[in-house]
């Protein structure tokens, strides 16, 4: 996660200074470049790897079934609409406020996810995965529906609201995945089962740019866009509490557990 954040905190602004002054292809002809280079290095560097498994489809599709690894999956899937569907449209919100230049803010929110993937580690040493996520899904709501005011007031204080969106929206995969595997200690698959949670990052990703891109063709304030961004991610809190619901049920019915 702390390279994904790393690489988004490069990447991004890097692509946009080199748009603006060769074209986007010469954005594009530098992520092949990165690509290439990461080829060489897996031919030439990565170890043997043991054969996994066969594991027929029909058990793959029954982790499904479990409605904690669901929740679990509700909730990224929820912060993925909210964060990353957001930030397709961070450009158009800056510029709404009369902002040239996006790249500051760009940087500022890859910063955050930067301190916020790295520093999360340390967190799920000390506190609970669920209350972790709660209190990450609650800073996430907060943090998008205060940034439009703050930018109406000044650019410099949207800074803040942009940074803890970075750090936190970058942080939560780490105890989600913890607890991801977690829930599928006894009967298996929690590989599987972080690797849905990526699914739904990215299918939370392409849902929320597209309903956001949707909005904005309806003639949507984009302001209005990261209120309802923020409410998204506020939702979470929910099935957060509704898993905690169901955790204390077992636990009164099997009190030995």
């Amino acid at each position: 996660m702390g390279g994904m954040a790393s690489g988004t905190v490069l990447g991004v602004p890097l692509g946009l200074i080199l748009a603006e002054r060769w074209g986007w292809q010469a954005a594009l002809w530098l992520i092949a470049l990165i690509g290439l280079v990461a080829l060489i290095g897996l031919i030439f560097r990565l170890p043997p790897m043991p054969a996994a498994q066969v594991v027929p489809m029909r058990r793959k599709l029954s982790i499904l079934t479990d409605r904690r690894v669901i929740g679990l999956l509700g909730i990224s899937l929820l912060a993925a609409i909210a964060s990353l569907g957001m930030y397709t449209f961070i450009a158009p919100l800056i510029s709404a406020h009369g902002e040239r230049s996006v790249t500051p803010y760009l940087w500022v929110w890859g910063v955050g996810g930067v301190l916020g993937s790295f520093l999360i580690g340390t967190l799920v040493d000390r506190f609970s995965g669920p209350r972790l996520t709660f209190a990450i899904m609650l800073l996430l709501g907060t943090a998008l529906i205060a940034l439009p005011l703050l930018l109406g007031i000044s650019p410099w204080l949207a800074l803040i609201p942009i940074a803890l969106w970075g750090a936190v929206g970058w942080a939560l995969q780490v105890p989600q995945n913890n607890e991801l595997m977690k829930a599928r200690e006894a009967q298996g698959g929690g590989n599987l089962a972080v690797a849905l949670n990526e699914s739904a990052l990215y299918l939370g990703s392409a849902l929320g740019a597209s309903l956001g891109g949707l909005a904005l063709a309806l003639q949507m304030p984009v302001d209005t866009l990261s209120i309802v961004a923020g409410l998204v991610a506020l939702s979470g809190m929910g099935v957060q509490a509704w898993l905690w619901k169901q955790a204390h049920a077992r636990s009164m019915a099997c009190p030995d557990s």
